[in-house]
């Protein structure tokens, strides 16, 4: 409920409340008073502390995401399903959670969320990377964040956007794999190469900072575009060796269901009662 509320890792009175609350609805077999969990959380658990006068603050914000990510792989799979389409496009927010999913839920992980959310971005990219030429993959660049520049300090990167907030795991995978590669190749850029760059690109200095603009096109037609399609070819052989993964974990899960059910089938048809014949009646 914490993470869902968007409230952090500290909580004021309200929050903490609001959160109890829900989980009250979700566990109506629990009969709690906020006050006495509270201290429980506090005192005895040792999950949260206590700062200053109306502060409540997990010891440590994996504890948060570790506990959601608990309570999502004892739901039943129809509400876990329903959580993992939702995560969907909302990854910043459950980002943390899933990488605890991804281990100790990892089967429906793998079935309702990753191969379900990864199919379209990937053949997408790969078609991009494969077309002849460069047009094809400019444009499928160009289109996974338009209008976005890097706003730089010297030779580092301190900015990075504008990105859509609802976006989805491979999208910020992406996103990520663009990043590292430009810090990189500022890194080892020397000063006059940076001024040339400054002076090709319409270059932006951001109000009351002494932070540069450059717009991600020049960035692309300075370095050229086969330092990014190296980058993201790399990212998509990843990708696919994960896709491959989870589709044998998703099969041997099948499997395995499979076997159970039967096994529970010849069961209950042998601990059946055998049906009671009735004579006929003699004339």
């Amino acid at each position: 409920m914490v993470i869902q509320t968007s409230a952090g890792r500290s909580l004021k009175p309200s929050q903490f409340s609001k959160a109890f609350d829900g989980a009250l609805k979700l566990a109506k077999d629990c009969e709690c008073e906020l006050e006495d969990f509270r201290k429980d959380i506090v005192k005895v658990a040792c999950l949260l502390i206590e700062e200053g006068l109306d502060l409540t603050t997990f010891l440590h914000k994996s504890i948060l995401n570790y506990h959601a990510a608990a309570f999502i792989k004892e739901l039943p799979d129809e509400r876990a399903t329903s959580f993992y389409a939702a995560a969907t496009n909302e990854f910043r927010k459950w980002q943390s959670t899933l990488s605890f999913l991804r281990l100790i839920d990892e089967a429906r992980y793998a079935n309702h969320y990753y191969l379900n959310i990864v199919a379209e971005p990937h053949s997408k990219l790969r078609d991009a990377l494969d077309a002849p030429g460069d047009i094809s993959f400019y444009n499928y660049f160009m289109s996974l964040s338009p209008g976005i520049s890097a706003g730089l300090q010297g030779s580092v990167l301190v900015a990075w956007g504008p990105t859509p907030q609802n976006r989805n795991e491979i999208e910020e995978e992406i996103d990520s794999v663009i990043i590292r590669l430009i810090v990189n190749l500022f890194t080892r850029l020397s000063p006059q190469d940076l001024n040339e760059l400054k002076s090709k690109s319409h270059t932006k200095i951001l109000e009351g900072t002494d932070t540069v603009r450059i717009p991600l096109k020049a960035i692309i037609e300075f370095f050229g575009l086969d330092k990014f399609r190296d980058a993201l070819r790399t990212y998509e052989n990843t990708t696919y060796n994960t896709i491959e993964k989870y589709k044998v974990i998703v099969h041997n899960e099948s499997i395995q269901k499979s076997i159970f059910d039967d096994i529970l089938g010849s069961a209950s048809a042998g601990n059946s009662p055998a049906k009671k014949r009735i004579p006929s009646r003699k004339r």
